[in-house]
């Protein structure tokens, strides 16, 4: 091939080559890859900041998780020393808490016994005068046990509040009349459910 055919082949390779970059360009193909390209990077930026979000939510509820397991092992070895406090130092006081307990747990059932009894007949239990009147009781003795949760929590911390002074006679009186506050305590709570237990009699009558 002469040096002239050889330049007549390249000038034509070139301008075919330009004829078809002007199709390309005409076609819309490059506008095309941009939009896909572009589609394809923000994509990639979703899913990248979903993966960011999903470790951001996965930390926290771990983080949440761990705060509610910790509290929970606390809140379990307190009441552990609580009760172990009340059956050692004020037994009237823990006896009267675990008799509240019960007697409201048995009310409780009893009721949604009743309720449960009830519903099979088409009647509404609220509307049921003895139904009514046990919770009323449920409510009060379950403010009262509270109560009496709250004095054996109080006579916990001041007791050991006390075991930080020194042993002498004045904080052996102070340790004396704590107990006997306990003591009278769970004497009025004793007095109070047995009132309980009456009124819940009579009304049976």
């Amino acid at each position: 091939m002469s040096d002239s055919d050889k330049g007549s082949t390249g000038c034509g390779c070139f301008i075919l080559l330009l004829v078809l970059l002007g199709v390309i360009k005409s076609s819309g193909i490059p506008a095309a890859i941009d939009l896909w390209w572009s589609d394809h990077q923000q994509a990639v930026r979703q899913e990248e900041a979903r993966k960011i979000q999903k470790e951001a939510a996965d930390q926290r509820a771990k983080e949440e998780a761990d705060a509610a397991s910790q509290k929970a092992r606390v809140e379990a070895e307190l009441e552990a020393d609580l009760q172990k406090f009340g059956k050692q130092l004020v037994p009237h006081l823990h006896q009267a808490i675990e008799k509240y307990q019960e007697q409201i747990r048995q009310y409780t059932a009893q009721r949604a016994v009743f309720a449960t009894e009830m519903a099979k007949i088409g009647v509404n239990p609220e509307e049921r005068p003895a139904y009514k009147r046990l919770g009323e009781i449920i409510e009060k003795m379950t403010t009262d046990v509270q109560g009496l949760l709250a004095a054996r929590k109080e006579t916990y911390i001041k007791w050991k509040e006390l075991q930080l002074l020194r042993d002498t006679e004045d904080t052996k009186k102070q340790r004396d009349a704590l107990l006997l506050a306990a003591h009278e305590s769970a004497k009025s709570a004793e007095d109070t459910f047995n009132k309980y237990m009456k009124q819940s009699k009579d009304h049976e009558k």
